[in-house]
């Protein structure tokens, strides 16, 4: 059996996006490859790995702001090698936070045969200090170590380029794991029809996010369109300010906390969901997790151009205008979307659902990584 240590410093009891390593984990057993995490402590950390039958080995960080990252790499340093003797894997996979001391301590561990799988998650974009901070040594540990890995992983292909733009680094292979998606979790509750003029944001409620672009474009909207209604679903900095904004537009409905067949309910219903984020650095080449989910519930989807959203451009699910000012080109998907499904709405939504559980499944994204492996 393969054994693979995952080397993260992502709290692994918390989020979505550190959970997704998790359920990595528990597909590649499936497929006869074994797991250990080598993560951040946690209290909670023992429990939930035991739950999932993974092995563990905690890293105890600091919990001071903007040390976390410099105390994981350097517990890594002084008890990597180690962890690597008593596990005995056939790969390390590594994010970019930890590969310098990974690269490191494989090498303390002379003649074993190891691979090394680096995961590429995204450079940081954030505009604070901190964020420059991150940035720096982001683009320092690529520079240094970018080449050695035997193999990269990816979010998607513009993630790649920007890479290598942004570092004049290529690696030795590359390969893309997008977001996937488990269909059967996204099932629409049969019994309830759609609503042809009902659309949903799902994510966070924040500037950066785009959710008063998206307002602004259901102004325009509600011109031509006066029977459809925008569903906001999720917290987030700015939702006061969305809450404000819905007291005067009838059609605007900012939702709090539901139970979850009321949260079912309402994804079942919608005919349509956004991703309406900003033309920013870091949502060109982020794989779409939102826009995977939408199509598995069988919506159609209005998203802005960008390169992670123009390879689905001509499925008739997926809703694209030209780039405009702010809120003009998500008007004018949702309009567009409006119209289409009042045609040919149930054959939209079995389009988008069927595209889904062809190519969204974490198995289908998997391919490239399992083809690796078992080079």
């Amino acid at each position: 059996m393969v054994k693979i240590l995952h080397v993260s410093p992502l709290d692994y009891t918390k989020g979505g996006h550190s959970r997704a390593h998790t359920d990595l984990a528990l597909l590649l057993k499936k497929n006869g490859i074994e797991s250990a995490f080598a993560v951040p402590y946690t209290d909670d950390l023992g429990e939930y790995m035991d739950d999932l039958g993974i092995q563990c080995y905690p890293i105890k960080t600091s919990s001071l702001p903007g040390l976390a990252t410099i105390s994981f790499e350097w517990q890594i340093k002084k008890r990597l090698s180690q962890i690597i003797e008593n596990y005995n894997p056939d790969i390390v996979l590594t994010e970019t936070v930890g590969l310098g001391p990974t690269i490191e301590s494989i090498k303390k561990v002379g003649g074993r045969k190891l691979r090394l799988l680096h995961w590429e998650k995204s450079p940081p974009t954030e505009a604070s200090i901190l964020g420059k901070l991150q940035y720096f040594h982001w683009r320092r540990t690529w520079k240094r170590y970018g080449s050695a890995p035997d193999c990269t992983m990816f979010q998607s292909k513009p993630h790649i380029g920007h890479v290598i733009d942004e570092t004049g680094i290529s690696p030795k292979m590359s390969i893309v794991m997008e977001n996937g998606v488990d269909v059967q979790l996204f099932d629409k509750d049969g019994s309830l029809m759609r609503d042809q003029n009902k659309i949903c944001y799902v994510g966070t409620v924040s500037k950066a996010r785009g959710v008063f672009d998206l307002i602004a474009a259901g102004d325009i909207v509600y011109k031509e369109k006066p029977d459809f209604q925008l569903h906001i679903f999720g917290h987030g900095s700015s939702k006061s300010a969305v809450r404000k904004l819905a007291e005067d537009r009838i059609w605007l409905k900012v939702h709090e906390f539901l139970e979850e067949q009321d949260f079912v309910r309402h994804l079942s219903e919608a005919s349509i969901g956004v991703v309406p984020h900003p033309d920013y650095p870091v949502w060109r080449i982020c794989s779409a997790l939102k826009l995977r989910e939408y199509a598995a519930m069988g919506m159609a989807v209005v998203a802005r151009r960008l390169p992670v959203h123009e390879e689905f451009e001509g499925e008739d699910w997926m809703f694209i205008k030209e780039d405009g000012v702010g809120e003009t080109s998500l008007a004018a998907g949702m309009i567009s979307a409006l119209q289409d499904i009042e045609k040919n709405g149930n054959s939209i939504s079995s389009s988008s659902r069927e595209y889904a559980e062809r190519y969204f499944t974490y198995e289908y994204q998997t391919k490239a990584l399992l083809n690796w492996i078992r080079i």
